[in-house]
């Protein structure tokens, strides 16, 4: 009996031990928007209440590594942003400048080291950017592939002598450091988990709009004063509906240069030196009625001017919306329809896609061959994994809201 005992109690022992692996896996593998955005445990400073760090899946999250002042939960639009810490981060200035209301940004850094010399350098280097803004939340989202590393030495990047001994001020001066030369451009960027730095900085952004945008994306004067009083007016709580403005592309990469309103954007579309958003690649960012758009006059309050039908897979409606909308499925792969996902959710969640006159957003500068190049590359890479995302969306969609994806022409 005692044998036979035992033998039940190494059973129940082994089974209880599979059982806790599922467990462990399926929090794992879940999607930001299921499980970190209601479930996410922070440690926080016991004196001051501020988020310390998180973990998800293979990345240590950073929230407010750069923190501002509270702003009011009503009286902004806050700007989405990402970005890798490879790229030119002094990029940032321009919103800085353009932007009128609050920006959340969510910054990658691959860490190699265990020294995190390059999270110093990109603490320190956007210190030497942002000067005296107060109008910024940055958060940092690390994948540390040593796992040999201490938090209370992580966290060292944030004392106040860190910076006195960095100068960042030069613009060439970069914080990434070219670990692996094997791996090729193409395959880095398809790496880039954009769908997470956007959910992360939605998720530790407080305004009751957003507006998910682009290091390279622009906008028009005062757009963020216009479009906020379109919003207060459209969009009510709990209504399903977004509100999409127009994107062009320009042929400057100087912010000075970039139109400030519908007349000088349709002067330089006639001389060939603006365009609609991106003009290699018709039909993501087509909206009808452009010259009837052009000849609607400014207001002081933006008005409607029609509601476009979602009608095409391929579109990719820039909005305003409420924060309150789904967060993108992270499982789409850089650059594969990492970002139109939402669309599609929101078009079988029902959203009307209305048309605002007026205001705008462009990117600034033309896609290059080179980057288009890449950008296809990096397309080859992620081709199977989008597969395999696409399939498990579909079949999600079609049991949430039983009816067919073809409705929303995915």
């Amino acid at each position: 009996m005692t044998k036979l005992r035992n033998f039940f109690n190494l059973q129940f022992i082994y089974y209880l031990f599979l059982f806790s692996i599922v467990i462990i896996y399926v929090f794992y593998t879940s999607t930001i928007s299921n499980i970190i955005i209601p479930k996410i445990v922070d440690q926080k400073d016991t004196q001051t209440e501020d988020v310390l760090f998180t973990t998800y899946k293979e990345y240590l999250i950073l929230p407010y590594a750069i923190k501002n002042i509270n702003y009011n939960y009503s009286d902004n639009i806050v700007l989405i942003l990402h970005v890798s810490n490879d790229q030119n981060l002094t990029k940032i200035e321009n919103h800085l400048k353009n932007w009128d209301g609050f920006i959340s940004l969510s910054i990658f850094i691959n860490i190699t080291s265990n020294n995190f010399e390059e999270l110093t350098c990109t603490y320190c280097k956007l210190i030497s950017i942002i000067k005296k803004s107060k109008k910024i939340d940055i958060h940092f989202i690390v994948k540390i592939n040593s796992k040999s590393y201490s938090i209370k030495n992580l966290l060292l990047f944030k004392e106040p002598y860190i910076c006195n001994n960095f100068n960042y001020s030069n613009d060439n001066v970069s914080c990434y450091n070219n670990y692996d030369k094997n791996i090729d451009y193409a395959k880095r960027i398809s790496q880039y988990p954009i769908n997470i730095l956007r959910n992360i900085a939605r998720k530790y952004s407080h305004g009751k709009y957003i507006v998910i945008a682009d290091m390279d994306h622009m906008f028009s004067k005062d757009f963020h004063k216009k479009m906020l009083l379109t919003a207060k007016r459209e969009l009510r709580d709990n209504v399903t509906a977004v509100l999409v403005y127009r994107i062009f592309e320009v042929d400057y990469k100087d912010l000075k240069y970039g139109p400030k309103n519908k007349k000088e954007l349709k002067k330089m579309m006639d001389n060939k030196k603006a365009f609609i958003f991106h003009h290699y690649f018709n039909g993501a960012h087509n909206i009808s009625k452009l010259n009837e758009w052009f000849s609607i006059p400014d207001s002081k309050v933006p008005t409607i001017q029609h509601e476009e039908l979602f009608n095409r897979y391929n579109w990719e409606p820039q909005f305003v919306s409420l924060s309150n909308i789904p967060y993108h499925d992270e499982r789409f792969p850089y650059p594969i329809c990492d970002n139109i996902n939402l669309r599609w959710t929101l078009c079988m969640e029902g959203y009307k896609f209305l048309i605002v006159n007026d205001v705008f957003m462009y990117h600034l500068g033309l896609k290059n061959k080179n980057e288009s190049k890449n950008v296809n590359k990096a397309k080859r890479y992620s081709q199977a994994k989008y597969q395999k995302a696409l399939g498990k969306f579909r079949r999600e969609m079609k049991q949430k809201y039983l009816k067919n994806t073809n409705i929303c022409r995915f």
